[in-house]
């Protein structure tokens, strides 16, 4: 019994597998919304082209709204970075869609051991 105990001690604490800007992206294109949903802060922000939404439904359903409309080809990671004091990590995507480019904005925050997204920005790229 001791030894299950400690099994499930160490099982928990281990951070999700795959947490981190990679694994969201692909559920990004998955369109994954139970995959996204592992992701997301229960107060997390969005921010579509100056349309904002708040909570973890509402974001994922603004996110699914966008892919599906503007046709997402293609999302990569252009820079990662780690804040300072080391509790949140940000990162740049580079979204192209039928109808543009787009710059994608991610801010993490480490909540237990896991990368949880506090933010999602995304922007038409005008470059």
């Amino acid at each position: 019994m001791r030894i299950l105990n400690l099994l499930f001690v160490v099982v928990v604490n281990i951070p999700m597998s795959g947490q981190g800007i990679r694994p969201f992206l692909d559920a990004v294109i998955k369109m994954d919304n139970s995959q996204l949903e592992k992701y997301l802060a229960s107060d997390a922000t969005i921010t579509v082209e100056n349309q904002v939404a708040t909570g973890e439904k509402n974001v994922v359903s603004k996110l699914s709204s966008f892919v599906t409309e503007s046709g997402v080809k293609t999302l990569k990671i252009v820079h990662e970075g780690v804040a300072k004091g080391k509790d949140s990590i940000m990162g740049i995507g580079s979204l192209i869609s039928d109808k543009g480019k787009f710059r994608v904005y991610l801010t993490f925050k480490n909540i237990d051991g896991l990368s949880i997204i506090q933010e999602i920005r995304i922007e038409r790229d005008t470059f």
